[in-house]
This record gives C-alpha cells, sequence and structure tokens, in this order.
C-alpha cells in the first residue's frame, strides 16, 4: 500500500508500484511513473515525464524533470529514468532532455547530495557520489564509481571515468580518465585514483598494472596518441588498458592533461 499525504498534488495520470511514501506538497505533474518502496519527502517535485524505479529516497524540495535550460528548447517531450537504490537530497535539480525523446539518465545506487544539478542529457553511472554543489552542464556524463568532491563541475560534453575522483573546487574542461584523480581550475589529473581503487577492493597486483598503463600515458612524455598505441601493444587484451584506450578513443573534447605539483603534497 502506498501512504500519500492529503496535501499532495498529483496528475491523474500518475502510475506507481507498492510501498510508497509520498509527503505533503510533492507536486508529481504528468506522465510520470514510480516503482516500490520509494520515499519523496515534503515539497519535492517531480516531473514530467520522469520514471523513476525503487527503494529511491527524493528529499524536500529536489526538482526532478524540470525543463532544460536550453535555449532552444521548444517544449518538446522529453525525460528523465532513474533507477534504483539512488538518494537525491535537498534542492537537487534534474533537468530533461532537450530534444523530443531524449533523455537525462541516473543509474542505481548513487548519491546526489544538496544542491546538486544534472544539466538535459546529462547521465551518470552506478555507485556515484556527487557531493554538495556538483554541478553537471548537459551532455555530460559519469561513469561507475565517480565520486566529485564539493562545488565541482564538468563542462557540456565532458566525461569521468569509473572509478576516477575529481577533487572539490575543480573546473573540468576535458575528459578525466579512468582511474585518476583530477584538481584545480582548470583540471588537471595529479595522479591515480590509489585510495578509492583500494577501498574498491582492487588487488594489488591489478593497481600495479593501472599504475604502469597510467605512467606510460602520462610520464611518458610521449604524445597521448602514440603513448595509446603503445599501450594496445603491451597491454594488449587487459581489461583495464582496453577501457582507457576505449574511453581515450571515444573522448570529443580530448582528455586532461599532467598537472602533478610538489607542493599538492602538503
Amino acid at each position: 500500500m502506498n501512504k500519500i499525504h492529503s496535501l499532495a498534488m498529483i496528475s491523474q495520470d500518475f502510475i506507481s508500484g507498492d510501498g510508497n511514501i509520498i509527503g505533503a506538497n510533492v507536486i508529481i505533474k504528468e506522465g510520470c511513473k514510480i516503482g516500490n518502496n520509494n520515499k519523496i519527502e515534503a515539497g519535492a517535485i517531480i516531473g514530467p515525464y520522469c520514471e523513476i524505479g525503487d527503494n529511491n529516497t527524493i528529499n524536500h524540495y529536489a526538482y526532478i524533470g524540470g525543463d532544460p535550460q536550453d535555449h532552444d528548447f521548444t517544449g518538446d517531450k522529453s525525460f528523465v529514468i532513474i533507477g534504483n537504490n539512488n538518494i537525491i537530497r535537498e534542492y537537487t535539480t534534474i533537468h530533461r532532455g532537450s530534444r523530443a525523446d531524449t533523455k537525462t539518465i541516473i543509474g542505481d545506487n548513487n548519491f546526489l547530495m544538496a544542491y546538486t544539478h544534472m544539466g538535459h542529457n546529462s547521465r551518470i553511472g552506478n555507485n556515484c557520489v556527487l557531493t554538495n554543489v556538483v554541478q553537471l552542464a548537459g551532455y555530460s556524463s559519469l561513469d561507475n564509481n565517480v565520486v566529485m568532491g564539493g562545488y565541482s563541475g564538468l563542462h557540456q560534453f565532458c566525461k569521468v571515468g569509473s572509478y576516477a575522483m575529481v577533487g572539490g573546487n575543480t573546473h573540468v574542461n576535458k575528459d578525466i580518465i579512468p582511474y585518476s584523480m583530477a584538481f584545480g581550475i582548470p583540471s588537471k589529473v595529479i595522479g591515480l585514483n590509489t585510495v578509492g581503487l583500494r577501498r574498491a577492493g582492487f588487488s594489488g597486483e591489478d593497481r600495479e598494472i593501472i599504475k604502469s598503463i597510467f605512467h606510460l600515458l602520462y610520464l611518458s612524455k610521449l604524445p597521448f596518441s602514440v603513448a595509446i598505441e603503445k599501450i594496445e601493444e603491451q597491454y594488449a587484451g587487459n581489461p583495464f588498458a582496453n577501457e582507457i584506450v576505449s574511453f581515450y578513443k571515444s573522448s570529443k573534447r580530448g582528455i586532461c592533461g599532467f598537472g602533478y605539483k610538489k607542493d599538492q603534497e602538503e
């Protein structure tokens, strides 16, 4: 059975599963569908055209499914798709796609802290953490297991690879390769996300392989294109190498350069 507050304002075409809790003054607009055991706190706005899975918590005054901030948007029907087990905290905004039938997508098990923003057609995978006031511009994306520090942001079309960490107040204007750590204005890769990899259960052997690939890409002084060719030759068939090579080849904005400084250790 669903528990829906009498002061909630819900569209007549709303479709829901079972076990959902919907608080006072929640607004659910047309074309929305939710699964089971979701909790939508007082004052949140959902829709139009949002599809939400199971076991999500959407906190007070979050706005999911708002119109895209795009001068060319003409009111076409577009969507927000959210998976399962996500926590979306207060005042988060998630905008629909800016073209007809396009989507903004959130996977599973993500934690979006207060005041985060996902622009139109952006995408995040699974198990990501967006700390307070993270801002994702339109068409940007995060792969799985990404952590973004507070006040950091992505330029349009930028992407961050899996198991990467972006430091607080970092302005990302080029793509961040998987397994790396980036920081600065503009962003620079400053090393591997060693702590994150260890916590995620990567073996010592796997971490050493990733470290060797990273060194070849960033510390060999070879052009990126040449370094990638060498990675393909030396690590043929290795899944970590394959992921980095694929990420590089699919990059539209180019990958972030190396910018480590000794005083960053202090």
